[in-house]
């Protein structure tokens, strides 16, 4: 038995888990995790399938952002003990360089950690996603970017910082849905709107069901979300967000007792 399975919540003994040295891409239908700290020179583009990649403790770091998910990708993230604990595994990037934000998006340089392009899903459970201080010009989303789905149930998206939208996260495309179940979302900063939610496509839908919002701030409009026109944001639980945005026809459908804005 591998050492790390005793402190992995999810490494069931009867599934082959597999180390990833950051040399190759990570394959759908394989469990991966970590024996040190990995450094990439650029993003790892995960490219169909159901990934499970355990941080183990350790750090991916990158020159660009970590990863981009494309082509259909389900992205699993753990980092806990068996009680659930953080053990310190993290996703450090940078942002793309100019000349990658060029042949992307003709120099629109978005997700600053990850980004997901397509009807891809990304499944945060534990660990945390940081842009590094030394980062590249993010406009959109200095942590997370992109369309599909991302369900956030634990973990932390902190020190994220965009120069156009999203501070934390930019969430945009035909049927974006983000769910937040629990978890940190921190010190995210914009200029513009969003300091950390910005949800930018007409019928994108933002769930908040949990977790905790802290130290964000925008010079636009939501130091902690921005609603954009035609978006659907429901709040439940006992969850509390200081400062929202409603744009002109950006609808809150619902808000149970206990959630409170401000």
């Amino acid at each position: 038995e591998n050492g790390f399975m005793a402190k992995c919540n999810v490494c069931k003994k009867d599934v082959l888990w597999s180390a990833w040295d950051g040399t190759t891409g990570l394959a759908g239908g394989v469990h991966y995790f970590l024996e040190q700290d990995i450094h990439l020179s650029t993003y790892t583009t995960l490219t169909g399938g159901n990934v499970t990649l355990f941080l183990n403790g350790h750090t991916v770091s990158s020159d660009s952002r970590v990863f981009k998910l494309s082509s259909s990708t389900t992205l699993n993230l753990y980092d806990s003990m068996e009680d659930g604990s953080d053990i310190g595994g993290k996703l450090i990037g940078k942002g793309i360089t100019t000349q990658e934000a060029q042949d992307e998006q003709n120099g629109t340089a978005e997700g600053g950690v990850i980004i997901l392009w397509g009807s891809n899903v990304f499944n945060l459970y534990s660990g945390t996603l940081q842009l590094a201080e030394d980062h590249n010009t993010v406009h959109y989303g200095g942590v997370l970017a992109g369309n599909g789905t991302f369900n956030m149930y634990g973990g932390k998206l902190t020190g994220g910082e965009a120069t156009r939208a999203g501070g934390t996260m930019r969430r945009h495309g035909a049927s974006t849905v983000t769910n937040i179940y629990g978890g940190i979302i921190e010190n995210g900063s914009v200029t513009g709107n969003g300091g950390h939610i910005a949800a930018g496509g007409a019928g994108d839908k933002v769930n908040i069901y949990g977790g905790t919002f802290t130290g964000g701030s925008a010079t636009g409009n939501g130091d902690d979300i921005n609603m954009e026109t035609n978006t659907y944001l429901t709040l439940g639980g006992k969850v509390v967000v200081n400062d929202i945005a409603i744009q002109n026809t950006a609808t809150v459908k619902k808000l149970e007792e206990g959630s409170s804005i401000g």
